[in-house]
Order: structure tokens, then sequence, then C-alpha cells
């Protein structure tokens, strides 16, 4: 143990007096709106005050009169939010299908279609809406404009023309 541990604290001085306590913070002026609007907790953050400071100011500002103008702010609040619930919901109207009447073979627009998929193309998004057209990334596209697309980024048309007029007749045959 130590010789300072052991001697006993230093008996106050009778010059010497403790500094004055700080004078308790002044409520700011903002804070009927702040607590009416955003409630008690978030006093606390918006002040940066201790919840004591908070309930001081509440009491030296009116809590009677703060809690009830609080509670009328959050019910309007609240209707307004049921009200917009409440209104109908605007629907989009139906899109038109896209078409163009050109009849293009499944097996031709599958093989477009996975060309278009693949990366060295870009990787399109390709795939069919279930109403007869088809989405080309964002786009509506009909089947003869995929293999359109298709041709033009390098599709070898006539070769899956080809494919098409050796393979199509054998199905025929065989259902």
């Amino acid at each position: 143990m130590s010789v300072a541990a052991a001697r006993p604290a230093d008996p106050p001085v009778a010059g010497r007096a403790s500094p004055p306590p700080k004078p308790p913070r002044a409520c700011p002026d903002d804070f009927d709106a702040a607590y009416i609007a955003f409630g008690y907790d978030e006093c606390e953050v918006i002040f940066r005050a201790a919840p004591m400071t908070v309930k001081r100011w509440l009491l030296e500002r009116g809590s009677e009169r703060l809690r009830k103008a609080r509670a009328e702010f959050v019910a309007r609040e609240r209707a307004a939010r049921h009200a917009l619930k409440a209104m109908k919901k605007r629907r989009k109207p139906p899109r038109a299908v896209v078409a163009d009447g050109i009849a293009v073979p499944p097996e031709l627009l599958a093989e477009a279609a996975n060309f278009l998929r693949t990366m060295r193309n870009g990787g399109w998004f390709v795939a069919p809406t279930g109403k007869g057209d088809w989405w080309l990334g964002a786009m509506y596209k009909t089947p003869a404009q995929i293999v359109e697309f298709a041709a033009a980024r390098g599709f070898d048309l006539e070769g899956a023309m080809a494919r098409l007029r050796c393979v199509l007749p054998a199905e025929a045959a065989h259902p």
C-alpha cells in the first residue's frame, strides 16, 4: 500500500469554496413545435438533451397543453394516412399487344432469342410476355422484330432457315 493511499483525504480548506453549480439549461424557443411534431423521445435527439431535461422543459411549457396538442397532431396524421390508403388506386390501362401479322416459326424464334441471350451479343433479356409478343430488354417486340434484331446483330438467318427446312418435314411426317 502506498503512502498516499494510507493518508486520509485532505480536509477542506477554510478559504476555498467549490464552484457554483451550473444553472439548468434553458428551454429552446422551438421546443413546443418540436414536441408536437416529433414527440418526447425525438426531442431528446433533436436538442441533445437528457430525458430529465426534456421532462423539465415539458413541465415549464405546460405539459397538459403540449400533450393534448401532440395527441391532436398524431390523430390528424393518422387520419391523413388512412385517407390516402382509402383512395382508389389508379390502374394502368391495359397495354395493347404488339402484333404485325407476320408468322414466324417457333423454332426460328427460339434460335434467334437464344442468340440474343448469349453474352457475346451483349446478353439481351429476351422472353415471351404470354400475350403473343416478346420482351427485348425493356421493349415489347413482335416475333418478326426479334428475328430481325438478331439478324442485325449477326444471327445466321439463312443457316437457321436451312436447318428448319431439314427438320420441319421430318417432324411433320412423325406426329
